[in-house]
């Protein structure tokens, strides 16, 4: 898009009610479309009590002037969904013409044309200023001045922003859940605050708060990159791969130790829980299975071929752990070689000695919002059936969980068993990779997939070249002919001792087979 209006992206945590003025700032809000000056920022404070939202510009005299706007209570979610951080937030409609600052008034007036609202979607993070046209009310010029700042004015018009902190006042904390015998926390959507040691615990300057997320990621005030993982007490988490955090669980806090890979230095680590959503009981009794030695089929994930020497993509937790990963292949099943894997993005690239039909091309482009994408591969494994299974959707949001920017997110179905697969546009050009699935009660279509940009930067550093992207549409036919022969079922065989541990861990993401569970 050419330049055009400052919203504000809402990464709030709405928790109880409090006899104090509640409200939220979120502060140094980029814009995630094609703005001509990405490095302008907004911010915002929302006032739950009197229902306003004021707006702060660095830059008034290039896009928006500062205001302030009228919740809309009507359409408006509940305060319980609010609290969740499941609900919506609408202002009042008003002219977008009198949102604009410095010379856009003289450059559109066709503005005046138009109504503006803002939508806050506390489940995507999101907050996007809406502009609703109506072509009979505008001049031939204004309409041409319009069309030449790439506005339709016969579509809604949508604008988004990404804020990197927020501040939440007068809030109640939400209290931990009281520890029942035997159990730990279950690190896994939970929220916690942390410091260097216990005794510096009681100045507030010396703490921060983490969030660990369901799919393995972290992330915390600064949104730096983080991922985690859980052995019943023992949690580990590092933060862009270089701080590392060692610590044990005790009911609701951790102690433990932390140090920097790069200099060495290391130091005390104590966490107190802000919010735990489940525990793991550590009493219960494992399952009996085979002997711990022996090698079986253990669960199963997708992948597709993207080189006629039988490279294949696929997701990092899809193989991590197997002793052996299998492709099946024309009904036989053939053994996979580890070449690369990337932990951080969830990438791993294996070779056979197929030479398959097809291959994906890979996108030169990432998506884009609302870009139509189709999500192939094996969910539940074969228990369905055999066959292959695709789901189509749109691209819904240009972020994945935690604001990771590696990632998108889409409506397109992702189930256990689809991680690895592809994800495509119609031209049959790789878009993502299929990697999660946000799980939650009472939530539905979100679904996240690794940008193409990221595949490529991982397979660029290992020598591995794709074939050109496609630059025409390819019929549905065609289509379904290349997802066949190119989309491939994996299986994991790995010993059933490993299977126990990883069946243990909290943030465990592989599909295991049902008779393990």
């Amino acid at each position: 898009m050419k330049k055009l209006f400052s919203t504000i992206l809402v990464i709030c945590s709405l928790l109880s009610n409090s006899a104090n003025a509640k409200s939220i700032e979120l502060k140094n809000c980029r814009p995630t479309w094609n703005a001509k000056n990405l490095y302008h920022t907004v911010g915002v404070k929302v006032d739950l009590d009197s229902f306003k939202i004021k707006t702060f510009n660095s830059d008034p005299d290039y896009l928006f002037i500062d205001g302030t706007y009228n919740i809309d209570a009507s359409r408006t979610s509940s305060d319980d969904q609010l609290r969740n951080e499941k609900g919506l937030i609408y202002s009042k409609q008003y002219s977008a013409y009198n949102l604009l600052g410095g010379d856009q008034k003289k450059l559109m007036t066709g503005y005046k044309q138009a109504s503006a609202d803002y939508e806050i979607d506390l489940l995507d993070k999101t907050v996007t200023v809406i502009f609703k046209w109506d072509p009979n009310k505008l001049t031939r010029k204004e309409k041409k001045d319009l069309k030449k700042w790439g506005v339709n004015v016969k579509k809604v018009s949508t604008y988004k922003y990404a804020c990197n902190s927020y501040f939440a006042k007068g809030f109640k904390k939400k209290e931990p859940k009281k520890q029942e015998p035997n159990n730990i926390p279950n690190i896994s959507n939970s929220e916690w605050n942390t410091a260097t040691n216990k005794d510096l615990w009681m100045l507030k300057e010396n703490r921060f708060t983490i969030k660990f997320l369901s799919n393995g990621l972290c992330e915390t005030e600064d949104i730096i990159k983080c991922v985690w993982e859980q052995d019943n007490r023992n949690l580990k988490f590092t933060y862009n791969n270089q701080a590392v955090y060692e610590v044990k669980l005790k009911s609701n806090s951790w102690e433990g130790k932390a140090n920097n890979k790069k200099t060495n230095k290391q130091w005390k680590s104590y966490g107190e829980a802000i919010s735990i959503t489940s525990w793991v009981d550590i009493a219960e009794k494992p399952k009996q299975l085979p002997e711990d030695n022996k090698v079986v089929p253990a669960g199963s994930g997708s992948g597709f071929f993207v080189s006629s020497d039988g490279h294949i993509i696929t997701n990092h937790h899809v193989i991590n752990g197997c002793n052996t990963t299998k492709v099946s292949f024309k009904g036989n099943q053939i053994e996979a070689q580890i070449l690369a894997v990337d932990k951080m993005n969830d990438i791993a690239i294996l070779k056979t000695n197929i030479k398959p039909n097809s291959i994906f091309p890979i996108s030169n482009e990432d998506v884009s919002l609302l870009e139509d994408v189709v999500v192939a591969g094996y969910p539940l494994g074969k228990q369905v059936s055999s066959a292959i299974k695709t789901h189509k959707g749109v691209v819904t949001a240009l972020a994945g969980a935690g604001d990771n920017y590696s990632n998108f997110q889409t409506d397109a179905s992702i189930n256990a068993g689809n991680s690895g697969g592809p994800i495509m546009n119609q031209k049959g050009n790789i878009v993502g990779i299929a990697v999660a699935t946000w799980v939650q009660d009472g939530v539905q279509g979100v679904h996240f997939g690794i940008k193409s940009s990221t595949l490529k930067t991982f397979a660029n550093s290992n020598s591995l070249k794709f074939s050109q992207a496609n630059n025409r549409e390819l019929s549905n036919k065609d289509l379904g002919k290349l997802i066949t022969e190119a989309t491939v079922y994996l299986e994991c065989h790995m010993t059933v001792a490993n299977i126990k541990k990883m069946m243990a861990a909290a943030n465990n993401r592989k599909a295991f087979f049902s008779e393990f569970k």
